[in-house]
């Protein structure tokens, strides 16, 4: 989970927040940019994953993750327009990635509108298409490898535990409960 003074960005555990992040959605992308809703509510998301970023209990940007063979599509990154500039996108995609490392996958692809491009190449996406249209909006395909998931075995039970260091100060264990920090993840496998 990633914090950012009183905000954090983290995946939508219940109908509510996946409720709230899809609000987020529609307020920009169907009302604030006029995209068809049957566009963006396309039917896909729920087989997805949700972020979203929030202030105190209110969700304020939000998107989704589409696992797709070897990689997964981040998309329908939104924040709303009062919280924009303040990094709230960028804190949205980083827990994506470590969503998408904990599901094993390396590569995350996105399809980033052509006005948003440099913030995307700064967070490490390369370019990799032309510009197309999509819903009506100039867009380049990016794409970013990431790097895989640590492993640690719990001390008490052996169970293999996925981390990532960068994120995870402790991992506890699901199987008995072992809270393993410090020294213990210093034993990646």
């Amino acid at each position: 989970m990633f914090m950012m003074s009183c905000m954090i960005a983290r995946k939508c555990t219940t109908k509510a927040e996946i409720d709230a992040a899809l609000a987020v959605r529609r307020a920009v992308f169907v009302d604030e940019q006029k995209i068809d809703a049957a566009l963006e509510f396309d039917g896909r998301d729920g087989e997805a994953a949700h972020v979203a970023a929030f202030d105190g209990e209110k969700v304020v940007g939000a998107a989704r993750i589409l696992a797709e063979d070897e990689s997964a599509e981040i998309g329908r990154l939104a924040v709303l327009a009062e919280y924009r500039r303040r990094g709230i996108g960028t804190m949205i995609m980083r827990e994506a990635e470590c969503m998408v490392r904990l599901m094993g996958l390396r590569t995350a692809i996105i399809h980033a509108q052509s006005p948003v491009v440099e913030m995307y190449g700064k967070l490490g996406y390369d370019i990799t298409s032309m510009e197309f249209i999509e819903a009506g909006i100039p867009h380049i395909e990016m794409r970013k490898r990431l790097p895989a998931a640590s492993t640690v075995m719990c001390h008490l039970c052996g169970t293999v535990n996925r981390f990532l260091s960068e994120r995870d100060r402790e991992v506890v264990c699901p199987r008995c409960g072992y809270r393993m920090t410090g020294r213990d993840l210093l034993q990646v496998m």
